[in-house]
């Protein structure tokens, strides 16, 4: 038997010895000792990890118990030190003729790492969501899962407000920060946020949100372990059948929960590197007017890995061959801009024989041998183009820098909101339009077709009495959303008052305009079209009176009667600041709850819908029959 000098090594562990009959540690092994601040041998376990021996503790429950288990992810606060989460196992042996329960822990999160960019409030919620499998596990085994959480990441962004916070994707789960709310208040936007995400679910998956409010724990991460453990509990005893028979796919059923055991600690060990990556990568704005600005930060940003001494980045055309975009070297004063003659060599012979077909199935290309590495930028089996690394040292290739897949998706997707990328790689993919179902005639919702979340918190808001601002391009049903809101009030249908701001001549016709209305909106709803148009004094008049609630210009001041105040934009509201065409007062005001209303691209059965009411009106006015599209015709529109 192995006695305490003579345990073997697990790196990045921790290991505990403690008796059975005393509840105290025998041996704490070097890494342990580090990582709990102190040497803890003859002190009872629970002060050693710094935890409250409580009953209802799921440690102290395990320890007590002496049963061999996986430990699931537990708050640790060991006395001078940074609290961390730990997770890992536990089982019992024999030592020198004592019971010993033996504890090895990992650490999977610590308090120094930052959970979302602002810190968490005792008013905030803590949702995690997850994604899981039941019956299939095609998606974790290979590298879309990652892109897949990408996307869902994506999603959640065009839904949560901008007061809120979207973490990164860790596993097969995203944390997201609802700020001020209560959990009641949580629910209802989470169930907004699962109804806008359905469609991003594939086969049988399935998505699942724990919340838990910061209040009841006292810090961002215990809030975030009480969430994830609702979350759990959700996968746990999610609904099914009670009796089934032995099938094949039971291993990799079984591997799917396995993966998904911890939640959104299920990727914490050993992730660092790329997660960080991955996170500074996502906070780099990506403008699509300004995309050599933001290939600039990724390529400075990629430059300063590890062992990175070369980039380049390239767009694949139309005929399968590659254009250079961009590209660097490494130097000691930074990141050096280089033109593609100027690449190290081995760059170069990466892209002389490009074989997209492969690369659609391929994370990585790296050569043996080979000091370069070629990563392909692509949206599942769309290759956009590529970024190839050259490496300080091709002998090192174990310990050196590699993009994981999920940072690669995520550039992939920025990418192609771009002009110069969104077409790169579409004619060699056309199989990758939907066909779309039967068109309805009728345009009386949107159902079906991607709105379901912007729908939802249209119905949420409508019970609250604050400022709506609904962003969306031109012609997206804006103010079809301000409708739902209308009528979800109560009110009467005549109530509904829009306000065009387009259409004021002067500023004395806007005044005057918005005076009468704001002085007979009592029950009413105002629906104000495109009022960053306005002159600048009109919409700090506008704004002072909303936020005051006080009309202008009164003596004695009256207050604003009860009404519902919404407006539309086309952009969203810090774009159109940033360009001089909205007050900030105003943008404040209306900046609490935005609704995203999905462009027409992203709705491809509302692009054939609004497609066959046009081709109607246009076929009654010239009195033409015209019986619809040819198939050409709708594949067209379905890919513009």
């Amino acid at each position: 038997m192995l006695d305490e000098d003579h345990f073997p090594p697990l790196p990045g562990a921790t290991v505990l010895h403690v008796d059975r009959a005393s509840e105290k540690v025998t041996f704490c092994n070097a890494e342990g000792a580090s990582l709990l601040g102190r040497a803890v041998a003859g002190l009872h376990w629970w002060d050693a990890l710094g935890i409250a021996p409580a009953q209802d503790q799921l440690l102290v429950l395990a320890v007590r118990t002496a049963a061999r288990s996986a430990l699931p992810p537990t708050l640790l606060s060991p006395p001078g030190t940074d609290e961390f989460v730990a997770g890992g196992y536990l089982y019992v042996q024999e030592r020198q003729g004592r019971a010993t329960v033996v504890l090895i822990l990992f650490e999977l999160a610590s308090g120094r790492e930052l959970l979302f960019p602002r810190p968490l409030q005792a008013t905030d919620v803590v949702a995690v969501l997850g994604v899981d499998y039941p019956d299939s596990t095609d998606l974790w085994r290979g590298g879309d899962s990652a892109r897949h959480m990408i996307d869902i990441r994506f999603g959640l962004q065009q839904i949560v407000p901008s007061r809120d916070d979207v973490g990164m994707p860790v596993g097969m789960a995203i944390p997201v920060a609802l700020r001020d709310v209560g959990i009641e208040q949580a629910r209802d936007i989470a169930k907004a946020l699962l109804s806008h995400l359905a469609p991003l679910l594939a086969g049988s998956a399935r998505m699942r949100i724990g919340l838990a409010h910061c209040a009841e724990g006292g810090s961002a991460l215990s809030a975030l372990i009480a969430a994830n453990r609702a979350l759990l509990r959700l996968q746990r005893v999610g609904a099914g059948d009670y009796i089934t028979a032995a099938a094949e796919r039971d291993d990799q059923v079984l591997g799917s929960s396995v993966t998904n055991a911890d939640g959104i600690f299920g990727e914490g060990i050993g992730q660092r590197e790329p997660f960080a990556y991955l996170r500074a990568i996502a906070a780099i704005a990506a403008d699509p007017q300004h995309a050599a600005d933001y290939l600039a930060a990724v390529l400075a940003l990629t430059l300063g890995q590890r062992g990175v001494a070369a980039v380049a980045i390239y767009r694949r055309r139309f005929d399968d061959s590659y254009d250079y975009v961009t590209g660097g070297l490494a130097a000691d004063s930074g990141a050096t801009g280089v033109g593609e003659k100027q690449l190290p060599r081995g760059i170069r012979q990466l892209l002389r024989k490009p074989n997209t077909q492969l690369w659609c199935t391929l994370d990585s290309v790296a050569p043996p041998g080979s000091s370069s590495a070629l990563y392909p930028l692509r949206l599942y089996d769309q290759v956009l183009g590529c970024m190839v690394l050259e490496y300080s040292d091709a002998s090192a290739a174990e310990g050196r820098f590699a993009p994981e897949v999920a940072a690669l998706h995520h550039l992939a997707t920025e990418l192609s909101r771009f002009a110069d990328w969104r077409q790169a790689g579409a004619a060699a993919s056309p199989a990758a339009v939907v066909a779309p179902r039967p068109v309805e005639e009728r345009i009386d919702g949107y159902v079906g077709d991607n709105m379901e979340g912007a729908i939802d918190q249209a119905v949420f808001l409508a019970r609250l009495d604050v400022p709506v601002a609904i962003i969306g391009p031109r012609g997206t049903g804006k103010f079809y959303v301000a409708k739902v809101i209308h009528q979800e009030s109560g009110a009467a249908a005549d109530k509904l008052v829009a306000i065009d701001c387009r259409e004021f001549r002067s500023r004395k016709d806007a005044l005057n305009r918005i005076a009468r209305e704001l002085e007979r909106s009592a029950g009413r709803t105002l629906v104000f079209k495109s009022p960053h148009l306005m002159n600048p004094e009109v919409q700090l008049k506008l704004a002072k009176q909303i936020s005051s609630r006080v009309l202008a210009d009164t003596s004695p001041p009256r207050y604003l009667p009860a009404a519902r105040i919404i407006a539309l934009f086309p952009d969203s509201l810090q774009q159109l600041v940033r360009h001089g065409e909205l007050n900030d007062r105003l943008a404040s005001v209306f900046a609490a709850y935005p609704i995203r209303v999905p462009p027409i691209r992203d709705r491809k059965r509302a692009v054939l819908r609004w497609a066959y009411k046009i081709l109607a009106q246009e076929a009654a006015r010239r009195d033409r029959k015209v019986t619809g599209f040819t198939p050409d015709a709708e594949q067209s529109m379905l890919q513009h």
